[in-house]
């Protein structure tokens, strides 16, 4: 694994890529991530790479990391019939609960109402992908 991060940062005239890592979190977000590895494996401070993150996302890490758990939650629970566990795992939420708060959080709704909302009117504006 760490040769794998150690992969995302690419360091060039004493510049990190932040894109390399923002494309590290997009294709692993579903992984156990933290700002701490991925500022370790980078070879940066992570108050560094928090600051440099948040600087080209508009966001924190743990901000950015969650929407892209929950842009892919509500994706499974549009297109398939997976349980809300199944979900929450395979979107990389430690568990169900926290998975359902964050969710709530960040779209108003549960999980639960979401997929129902998306059976019931499949055209809404909660629609995604």
């Amino acid at each position: 694994m760490v040769n794998k991060i150690c992969s995302i940062s690419k360091i060039q005239k004493g510049k990190i890529d932040v894109n390399s890592i923002v494309d590290y979190i997009n294709n692993n977000f579903s992984q156990d991530i933290s700002l701490e590895n991925l500022a370790y494996d980078s070879n940066i401070s992570t108050p560094h790479l928090s600051r440099l993150l948040k600087e080209s996302l508009g966001m924190s890490f743990q901000q950015y990391l969650n929407n892209q758990r929950v842009k892919k939650a509500k994706y499974y629970l549009k297109n398939t019939s997976k349980s809300i566990d199944e979900i929450s795992n395979q979107c990389g939420f430690n568990s169900r609960f926290t998975f359902i708060r964050m969710f709530k959080l960040l779209e108003g709704i549960t999980p639960t109402q979401y997929r129902i909302i998306q059976r019931e009117h499949p055209a809404s504006k909660l629609d995604v992908m």
